[in-house]
């Protein structure tokens, strides 16, 4: 046995430094979220995440170290402070157990363990030590044997598939050079999507119509994800000709990703001579654009920070010390990004022209932050509300700063008018999919179910009275075509108007085609 030990302590000493435990069991919460997202989260977003917890852990240690004399023992100490700062939320997730509990539970280790740093002998102490080492390189091994497997594949795989589009980008137009803004709501259906998920009707299309939007009331995402309706609308592609993934057991993400920075339709205004402004949002993908002339944002944090701080103690010590600004629980983020890209709309419609502006909105898409009047609305106040409730305030200050867009745009005289296109990716989601979002079928969906999910909010305004001859079964990938074609006299052809689901959400590009399950208005 002890020639085993001996031999068990040469392999693990060399990388199970001394007193490093601490910072093994902090980066371990980092990669463990990354390896649950992997497919969704480059490697370039988790650095802040990874930099904040070996920042804190090693200080912690340090600090403990000159308490205790011994960097073994402040170890004893670091480890359950780390322990217990990092997972504060994820306890409240999984139990009901209060904050006065955890608070108890987390002092309690801090307690033990400083006991055990100050009474441990020598030989007891190491021991503990190389234990509590090997434990959390285990667990850092394990997240790590997925993402690592991942990274490689995408550092050296051939994984953005062919070019969007093949011909040359056209520079000259008939037409005038109006500005163009795409708003992009996420999960705004269409009036049937709202009226079947959510039993209301929706007053914002007919005062649209009522303004000169041409309102397509049976018009659908083609895909089932952001990712996917986005990446194909941008590149006037379907998924075959813009990943060359279509059939695959695939599960990234990353070509889809890749499609959403410098696309096709990007390219072709920029050689229009428009200027391009990119209003991000809190999603990754879309915060930024390495092809916008502005990008505007909120926030230069990535996302995938946000999240993990907001289940660690973080949210307490930003309430605990009035830092709202730097808010790291999801809600108020929610709330302050779209808050900022609604006034940056409102502000652009002063800057020059022609520009192309493109504007991902996270609304109404949960969280169900906003009041009617824009106040914003705590978690615990909205689920009290219930769901449908605060879905319906949030979407009623969403239609409010709508209008007052819209207003503003059309008080300018018809020759400075824009065009609007006010158009979602995809519907609100079904009670099923959320519950089973990684294992749901489609194919088991009803027609209603399908319309919840995939009818869209889909209304244009082209000043003078512009005949676009927009159909009213127009899906999402046909905007740029037909504004291209039709308004700017491109050489820009319709593309199939079919409408296809994925069969599971980590098998993106098995596509299951549900175009005639669809109901119709006719």
């Amino acid at each position: 046995m002890s020639v085993f030990r001996s031999l068990f302590h040469r392999a693990v000493y060399p990388i199970a430094p001394v007193g490093g435990h601490p910072l093994l069991f902090a980066v371990y919460p980092v990669l463990f979220l990354w390896s649950q997202n992997v497919a969704e989260v480059a490697a370039g977003d988790v650095v802040e995440a990874l930099g904040i917890v070996v920042l804190a852990a090693v200080a912690g240690t340090v600090s403990l170290s000159v308490l205790f004399g011994d960097r073994r023992r402040a170890a004893l100490v670091a480890t359950p402070v780390v322990v217990g700062a990092l997972l504060y939320g994820h306890v409240a997730s999984v139990a009901d157990i209060g904050a006065a509990q955890r608070h108890f539970g987390w002092l309690a280790l801090v307690l033990i363990g400083a006991v055990a740093a100050a009474r441990l002998g020598p030989r007891r102490l190491a021991s503990v030590d190389l234990a509590l080492s090997v434990f959390g390189l285990i667990l850092v091994a394990i997240p790590a044997a997925t993402i690592v497997p991942y990274e490689i594949q995408e550092a050296f795989g051939d994984r953005a598939g062919p070019a969007a589009g093949g011909q040359p980008l056209e520079t000259s137009t008939i037409a005038p050079r109006r500005d163009v803004y795409w708003i992009v709501l996420d999960r705004y259906g269409s009036d049937r999507s709202l009226q079947l998920r959510f039993g209301t009707d929706n007053d914002l299309t007919p005062w649209l119509s009522e303004r000169g939007f041409e309102v397509l009331h049976d018009s659908h995402a083609n895909y089932v994800a952001t990712s996917l309706s986005m990446a194909t609308t941008l590149n006037m592609a379907h998924p075959e000709d813009l990943t060359g993934l279509v059939g695959s057991a695939e599960s990234t993400y990353a070509p889809l990703y890749a499609r959403l920075q410098g696309s096709r339709v990007v390219q072709q205004f920029k050689a229009l001579g428009y200027r391009y402004h990119h209003v991000g949002s809190w999603w990754n993908p879309t915060r930024a654009d390495v092809a916008a002339d502005v990008n505007h944002s909120a926030d230069p944090r990535p996302e995938f920070t946000t999240f993990f701080l907001q289940y660690t103690v973080m949210p307490v010590i930003v309430e605990s010390f009035g830092l709202e600004d730097r808010p790291a629980s999801f809600a108020p983020v929610h709330h302050a990004h779209n808050t900022f890209a609604l006034d940056t709309l409102d502000g652009l419609r002063d800057v020059p022209g022609p520009k192309f502006v493109l504007a991902h909105l996270l609304l109404p898409h949960p969280p169900y932050v906003f009041d009617r009047d824009g106040r914003f609305m705590a978690s615990d106040e909205a689920e009290a509300l219930g769901e449908n409730e605060a879905w319906h305030r949030q979407l009623t200050w969403t239609n409010s700063r709508l209008r007052s867009f819209v207003e503003g745009l059309l008080d300018r005289p018809q020759a400075e008018r824009p065009i609007v296109i006010l158009q979602a990716d995809e519907g609100p989601w079904t009670g099923p999919y959320e519950a089973d979002k990684l294992g749901y079928d489609w194919r088991t969906a009803s027609p209603d179910e399908l319309e919840i999910k995939f009818g869209i909010l889909n209304a244009w305004y082209v000043p003078e009275g512009s005949d676009l001859g927009l159909e009213k079964r127009m899906t999402a990938i046909n905007t740029f075509p037909v504004l291209f074609g039709r308004y700017f006299g491109l050489d820009a052809e319709p593309l199939p108007d079919r409408v296809t689901a994925s069969r599971a959400w980590n098998r993106p590009y098995e596509l299951i085609d549900i175009t005639e399950r669809l109901p119709s208005l006719d």
